[in-house]
């Protein structure tokens, strides 16, 4: 044994057996310090990755024994190294992620009763989006008379023309024509509507809509008072001067201001932004941005509720939070964008087609939409005119009113005094969902007999 009196080292004579560096005893007594050449001074040149060979001997000889002298000690396999463990780490993430597959499975087939106050809880991830198959949109307003009034529907057929029905009395409608366009629309395009008259009594009707190249179009006709018979005026791309092009999936909203031929219409960028485009018979302008990114594939709702000062209230669904919110348009500046409701999954489809009306004697925004089970809802808003309006917590659905033929379809609607309607393609047929004052009624339309 040698030492060097600070760090004594044991060497073990030839013939003596190997002791675990375990049993090494600590050379300071109390001291948990190694000399620095501790872990080195029993290791074979295998072990310690490479040859400490002493310049002064023998090339053949390291450290002064033989690799033989020195058994390996057999160390124990790490835990995540074992078959076993890692086989049962296996399994038990598989049947984790059926478990979590079953879940969603179970929850997407959920479905709401028929019952007025019944929500769904569906994800918005396991809804199809159908919301521009048979499209449809509305126009109402009074005739120079301030009591007579005037509804047109619109919707678009599986070939991509668009047809229109009249209601001269608010009450039965005229037989379906063709809308006479010149710019083909897109198959599965959504659809706006505007309606105003002027002092003579013609009424000009607007229709917007989507082309082949993904333009934004008008088409206008006007109509003697008290007449469905409607002569084309106009049909152009509204869109070539914006600063951003409209996205491929964008929605499509527009109401009339100052009771005239002056419009506004709502569509998502390219970047999904909601921007608002004014225009009139002159022309359009490049576009503003009005709110903030919305969900693709959502759809736009608006209304005035007032005209003559243009408090305009647009609905859209939000990119990062999926809640249906609104902007309004009041004293000249746009508002901050808000959540109808806090609540995402109650009865609420982030793809549903929207639509948005104002009953004046009421002072209520009725917004509707098709949730994931098929039924129609309706965001209810009152105290309108104060522009404080106050919503509901959750949305409602009335008893009478029917299911969709699908998730997601599109639905249109108009409101006046205490009377709101909405239209929608079922079996084929236009259905409408009347509200008279505080009664609901639901129907197929009852064409005119003439």
């Amino acid at each position: 044994m040698l030492d060097d009196e600070k760090y004594p080292i044991a060497v073990f004579p030839e013939g003596t057996s190997y002791q675990p560096e375990e049993k090494i005893a600590s050379p300071v007594t109390g001291s948990d310090t190694l000399p620095p050449d501790y872990k080195t001074a029993n290791m074979t040149t295998r072990e310690a990755g490479h040859n400490f060979t002493d310049p002064k001997v023998d090339q053949s000889q390291t450290n002064g024994f033989a690799e033989a002298q020195l058994p390996e000690r057999q160390s124990k396999r790490p835990w995540r190294k074992s078959p076993a463990i890692l086989l049962l780490i296996a399994l038990t993430f598989v049947i984790v992620g059926f478990g979590i597959a079953a879940a969603f499975y179970v929850h997407s087939r959920s479905v709401v009763s028929q019952t007025p106050n019944a929500l769904s809880e569906l994800s918005t991830d396991s809804i199809v989006q159908n919301n521009t198959r048979a499209s449809m949109a509305s126009s109402g307003l009074f005739l120079n008379d301030k009591s007579t009034w005037n509804m047109q529907t619109y919707w678009q057929t599986p070939t991509g023309d668009i047809k229109r029905q009249f209601s001269l009395d608010g009450q039965t409608f005229s037989a379906e024509t063709n809308v006479s366009l010149q710019i083909n629309p897109r198959i599965g395009s959504p659809l706006a509507a505007t309606a105003s008259t002027d002092k003579t009594g013609i009424v000009y009707l607007t229709l917007f809509y989507l082309s082949e190249q993904n333009e934004i179009v008008i088409s206008g006709a006007a109509c003697p008072a008290g007449s469905s018979t409607c002569s084309p005026t106009f049909n152009n791309v509204i869109s070539s001067q914006l600063d951003l092009p409209p996205s491929n999936q964008t929605g499509l909203a527009a109401v009339n201001v100052n009771d005239a031929q002056d419009w506004r219409v709502y569509f998502h960028d390219i970047r999904g932004m909601l921007t608002e485009v004014g225009g009139n018979a002159s022309g359009f302008g490049s576009g503003t941005v009005v709110g903030s990114a919305a969900l693709n594939k959502s759809s736009i709702a608006a209304t005035n509720v007032n005209s003559t000062t243009n408090n305009i209230n647009v609905f859209y669904v939000d990119a990062k939070t999926q809640f249906l919110t609104t902007i309004e348009f009041v004293n000249g500046t746009w508002t901050i964008p808000g959540s109808v409701t806090p609540r995402k999954q109650l009865a609420w489809n982030a793809l549903a087609g929207l639509s948005a009306c104002y009953t004046k004697t009421l002072d209520q925004l009725h917004v509707y939409y098709t949730a994931g089970d098929q039924g129609i809802y309706e965001f209810l808003g009152t105290n309108v005119s104060t522009s404080k309006t106050t919503w509901g917590v959750r949305p409602g659905r009335n008893h009478v009113w029917s299911t969709a033929d699908y998730p997601s379809a599109d639905i249109s609607a108009v409101g006046w005094q205490d009377q709101a309607r909405f239209f929608q393609i079922t079996q084929g047929k236009i259905i409408e969902g009347s509200l008279d004052n505080t009664t609901w009624t639901e129907a197929f339309i009852k064409l005119s007999q003439t």
